[in-house]
Protein backbone atom coordinates (compact mmCIF):
# COMPACT_ATOMS: atom_id res chain seq x y z
CA UNK A 1 0.00 0.00 0.00
CA UNK A 2 1.40 3.28 -1.04
CA UNK A 3 0.55 6.56 0.92
CA UNK A 4 1.33 10.03 -0.58
CA UNK A 5 3.02 12.71 1.90
CA UNK A 6 3.74 15.86 1.17
CA UNK A 7 6.27 17.92 2.55
CA UNK A 8 7.66 21.68 3.04
CA UNK A 9 10.96 22.09 1.28
CA UNK A 10 12.25 25.33 2.91
CA UNK A 11 14.77 27.29 0.47
CA UNK A 12 17.46 28.14 2.93
CA UNK A 13 19.87 31.23 2.21
CA UNK A 14 23.42 30.24 0.77
CA UNK A 15 26.75 30.75 3.14
CA UNK A 16 27.39 34.62 1.54
CA UNK A 17 23.80 35.69 1.76
CA UNK A 18 25.95 39.07 5.14
CA UNK A 19 27.86 40.19 1.54
CA UNK A 20 25.89 40.17 -1.24
CA UNK A 21 21.79 41.27 -0.92
CA UNK A 22 19.79 38.71 -0.72
CA UNK A 23 17.51 38.10 -4.07
CA UNK A 24 14.26 37.83 -3.50
CA UNK A 25 12.91 34.29 -3.24
CA UNK A 26 9.30 32.63 -4.21
CA UNK A 27 6.86 31.30 -1.89
CA UNK A 28 7.93 27.74 -0.07
CA UNK A 29 7.77 25.33 -2.69
CA UNK A 30 5.65 21.91 -1.92
CA UNK A 31 7.21 18.83 -3.33
CA UNK A 32 5.36 15.20 -3.70
CA UNK A 33 7.24 12.48 -1.49
CA UNK A 34 6.64 8.51 -2.35
CA UNK A 35 6.34 6.99 0.86
CA UNK A 36 5.75 3.28 1.32
CA UNK A 37 3.97 1.21 3.83
CA UNK A 38 4.20 -2.92 4.61
CA UNK A 39 0.69 -4.53 3.93
CA UNK A 40 -1.11 -5.83 6.48
CA UNK A 41 -0.34 -9.79 7.20
CA UNK A 42 -3.56 -11.80 5.32
CA UNK A 43 -5.76 -13.18 8.26
CA UNK A 44 -6.33 -17.10 8.38
CA UNK A 45 -8.88 -18.71 6.36
CA UNK A 46 -11.17 -20.34 9.05
CA UNK A 47 -10.69 -24.12 9.15
CA UNK A 48 -13.69 -26.08 6.63
CA UNK A 49 -16.02 -27.44 8.75
CA UNK A 50 -17.90 -30.28 7.06
CA UNK A 51 -21.74 -29.95 6.17
CA UNK A 52 -24.81 -31.42 8.09
CA UNK A 53 -25.00 -33.63 4.54
CA UNK A 54 -21.58 -34.71 4.81
CA UNK A 55 -21.59 -35.91 8.35
CA UNK A 56 -24.82 -37.59 8.03
CA UNK A 57 -23.71 -39.19 5.33
CA UNK A 58 -20.66 -39.87 7.17
CA UNK A 59 -22.63 -41.64 10.31
CA UNK A 60 -25.29 -43.34 8.26
CA UNK A 61 -22.79 -45.55 6.25
CA UNK A 62 -20.47 -46.08 9.42
CA UNK A 63 -23.93 -47.57 10.39
CA UNK A 64 -24.22 -50.07 7.96
CA UNK A 65 -20.69 -50.93 7.79
CA UNK A 66 -21.19 -51.72 11.51
CA UNK A 67 -24.39 -53.53 10.98
CA UNK A 68 -22.67 -55.82 8.32
CA UNK A 69 -19.78 -56.44 9.94
CA UNK A 70 -22.02 -57.75 13.12
CA UNK A 71 -24.22 -59.67 10.78
CA UNK A 72 -21.27 -61.24 9.08
CA UNK A 73 -18.83 -61.86 12.35
CA UNK A 74 -22.13 -63.32 13.66
CA UNK A 75 -22.34 -65.83 10.73
CA UNK A 76 -18.54 -66.75 10.84
CA UNK A 77 -18.56 -67.41 14.24
CA UNK A 78 -22.13 -69.81 14.03
CA UNK A 79 -20.39 -71.88 10.78
CA UNK A 80 -17.12 -72.35 12.85
CA UNK A 81 -18.61 -73.68 15.93
CA UNK A 82 -21.56 -75.60 14.06
CA UNK A 83 -18.82 -77.11 11.82
CA UNK A 84 -16.89 -78.11 15.26
CA UNK A 85 -20.19 -79.09 16.83
CA UNK A 86 -21.54 -81.58 13.87
CA UNK A 87 -17.99 -83.40 13.50
CA UNK A 88 -17.76 -83.65 17.34
CA UNK A 89 -21.02 -84.12 18.99
CA UNK A 90 -22.88 -87.68 19.23
CA UNK A 91 -26.30 -88.04 17.34
CA UNK A 92 -29.16 -86.32 19.04
CA UNK A 93 -30.28 -82.78 19.20
CA UNK A 94 -27.93 -81.50 19.98
CA UNK A 95 -25.62 -82.29 17.00
CA UNK A 96 -28.47 -81.33 14.84
CA UNK A 97 -28.89 -77.63 16.21
CA UNK A 98 -25.12 -77.24 15.11
CA UNK A 99 -26.10 -78.03 11.79
CA UNK A 100 -28.80 -75.91 11.48
CA UNK A 101 -26.96 -73.09 12.78
CA UNK A 102 -24.50 -73.58 10.34
CA UNK A 103 -26.69 -74.22 7.15
CA UNK A 104 -28.44 -70.75 8.17
CA UNK A 105 -25.62 -68.86 8.62
CA UNK A 106 -24.22 -69.56 4.71
CA UNK A 107 -27.05 -67.23 3.80
CA UNK A 108 -26.14 -65.03 6.43
CA UNK A 109 -22.68 -64.55 5.74
CA UNK A 110 -23.68 -64.08 2.01
CA UNK A 111 -25.41 -61.12 3.03
CA UNK A 112 -23.02 -59.68 5.03
CA UNK A 113 -20.48 -59.90 2.59
CA UNK A 114 -22.70 -58.15 0.06
CA UNK A 115 -23.57 -55.31 2.48
CA UNK A 116 -20.08 -54.49 3.73
CA UNK A 117 -19.45 -53.97 -0.16
CA UNK A 118 -22.29 -51.88 -0.43
CA UNK A 119 -21.85 -49.99 2.24
CA UNK A 120 -18.03 -49.29 1.31
CA UNK A 121 -19.17 -48.49 -2.36
CA UNK A 122 -21.73 -46.28 -0.64
CA UNK A 123 -19.79 -44.35 2.20
CA UNK A 124 -16.76 -43.31 -1.17
CA UNK A 125 -19.87 -41.49 -2.89
CA UNK A 126 -21.35 -38.57 -0.65
CA UNK A 127 -25.26 -38.00 -1.36
CA UNK A 128 -27.37 -34.71 -0.51
CA UNK A 129 -29.20 -34.79 3.29
CA UNK A 130 -32.57 -35.51 1.22
CA UNK A 131 -30.86 -38.92 -0.50
CA UNK A 132 -29.41 -39.63 2.78
CA UNK A 133 -32.63 -39.52 3.87
CA UNK A 134 -34.46 -41.39 1.16
CA UNK A 135 -31.71 -44.36 1.60
CA UNK A 136 -32.23 -44.54 5.25
CA UNK A 137 -35.83 -44.78 5.43
CA UNK A 138 -35.74 -47.50 2.69
CA UNK A 139 -33.24 -49.13 4.76
CA UNK A 140 -36.01 -48.60 8.27
CA UNK A 141 -38.78 -50.33 5.92
CA UNK A 142 -36.50 -53.46 4.72
CA UNK A 143 -35.24 -53.86 8.65
CA UNK A 144 -38.97 -53.60 9.32
CA UNK A 145 -39.85 -56.28 7.13
CA UNK A 146 -37.57 -58.84 8.14
CA UNK A 147 -38.44 -58.25 11.82
CA UNK A 148 -41.71 -59.21 10.86
CA UNK A 149 -40.28 -62.21 9.27
CA UNK A 150 -38.01 -62.74 12.23
CA UNK A 151 -40.89 -62.82 14.06
CA UNK A 152 -42.81 -66.04 11.86
CA UNK A 153 -38.75 -68.30 12.22
CA UNK A 154 -39.46 -67.72 16.02
CA UNK A 155 -42.17 -69.03 15.69
CA UNK A 156 -42.12 -72.03 13.24
CA UNK A 157 -39.19 -72.95 15.10
CA UNK A 158 -40.66 -73.34 18.33
CA UNK A 159 -43.79 -75.58 16.82
CA UNK A 160 -40.70 -77.82 15.38
CA UNK A 161 -38.98 -77.87 18.86
CA UNK A 162 -41.91 -78.79 20.18
CA UNK A 163 -42.90 -81.71 17.97
CA UNK A 164 -39.17 -82.99 18.17
CA UNK A 165 -40.27 -83.17 21.16
CA UNK A 166 -43.27 -85.17 21.32
CA UNK A 167 -42.61 -87.03 18.33
CA UNK A 168 -38.72 -88.03 19.68
CA UNK A 169 -37.50 -86.64 16.68
CA UNK A 170 -33.95 -85.37 16.99
CA UNK A 171 -32.97 -83.65 13.75
CA UNK A 172 -36.95 -81.48 14.14
CA UNK A 173 -36.15 -80.97 17.35
CA UNK A 174 -32.52 -79.66 16.52
CA UNK A 175 -33.35 -77.88 13.82
CA UNK A 176 -35.91 -76.31 15.85
CA UNK A 177 -34.00 -75.25 18.25
CA UNK A 178 -31.30 -73.59 15.87
CA UNK A 179 -34.39 -72.10 13.99
CA UNK A 180 -35.61 -69.86 17.16
CA UNK A 181 -32.16 -68.85 17.90
CA UNK A 182 -31.20 -67.79 14.94
CA UNK A 183 -34.26 -66.18 14.34
CA UNK A 184 -34.17 -64.37 17.62
CA UNK A 185 -30.96 -63.34 16.89
CA UNK A 186 -32.18 -61.35 13.84
CA UNK A 187 -35.20 -59.80 15.36
CA UNK A 188 -32.97 -58.07 17.68
CA UNK A 189 -30.63 -57.26 14.43
CA UNK A 190 -33.16 -55.66 12.52
CA UNK A 191 -34.86 -53.73 14.92
CA UNK A 192 -31.73 -52.66 16.48
CA UNK A 193 -30.65 -50.96 13.38
CA UNK A 194 -34.25 -49.43 13.02
CA UNK A 195 -33.74 -47.93 16.15
CA UNK A 196 -30.68 -47.01 15.08
CA UNK A 197 -31.02 -45.18 11.83
CA UNK A 198 -34.65 -43.25 13.31
CA UNK A 199 -31.46 -41.72 16.29
CA UNK A 200 -29.66 -40.74 13.04
CA UNK A 201 -32.76 -39.36 11.25
CA UNK A 202 -33.11 -37.04 14.15
CA UNK A 203 -30.08 -35.01 15.00
CA UNK A 204 -28.35 -35.19 11.82
CA UNK A 205 -31.38 -35.85 9.29
CA UNK A 206 -33.91 -33.68 10.80
CA UNK A 207 -36.26 -36.33 10.11
CA UNK A 208 -38.62 -38.73 11.74
CA UNK A 209 -37.95 -42.00 10.60
CA UNK A 210 -40.18 -45.24 10.37
CA UNK A 211 -40.62 -45.94 13.92
CA UNK A 212 -42.13 -42.24 14.64
CA UNK A 213 -44.97 -43.56 12.48
CA UNK A 214 -45.73 -46.76 14.68
CA UNK A 215 -49.17 -46.60 16.16
CA UNK A 216 -50.92 -48.35 18.75
CA UNK A 217 -54.26 -50.27 17.54
CA UNK A 218 -56.71 -52.12 18.69
CA UNK A 219 -59.34 -54.14 16.93
CA UNK A 220 -62.77 -56.20 18.70
CA UNK A 221 -62.92 -59.48 18.39
CA UNK A 222 -65.44 -61.85 20.16
CA UNK A 223 -65.12 -62.09 23.48
CA UNK A 224 -62.53 -59.48 23.98
CA UNK A 225 -59.88 -56.73 22.72
CA UNK A 226 -56.56 -57.40 20.71
CA UNK A 227 -54.64 -54.68 20.94
CA UNK A 228 -51.44 -54.19 19.03
CA UNK A 229 -49.25 -52.01 16.32
CA UNK A 230 -49.36 -50.46 13.09
CA UNK A 231 -46.12 -49.73 10.61
CA UNK A 232 -47.79 -47.54 7.73
CA UNK A 233 -44.56 -47.70 5.09
CA UNK A 234 -44.69 -44.92 2.59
Amino acid sequence: MFALALTTLLLAPSAGADRFPAEPTGPAVSAPVLVTEPAPAPEPAPAPTPSRALAYHHDRTLLDLAGMGTLTGWAVGNIAVGVAGNLTTAKGPTRYFHQGNAAWNTVNLALGIWGLRRAHRDAARPVSLATGRDRARDAQKVFGINAALDVLYISAGAIHWSLGQALRHDRVQGYGQALVLQGAFLFVFDVGMMAAHERLLGPRGSRPGILARLRPVAAPQPGGLVAGVALPLR
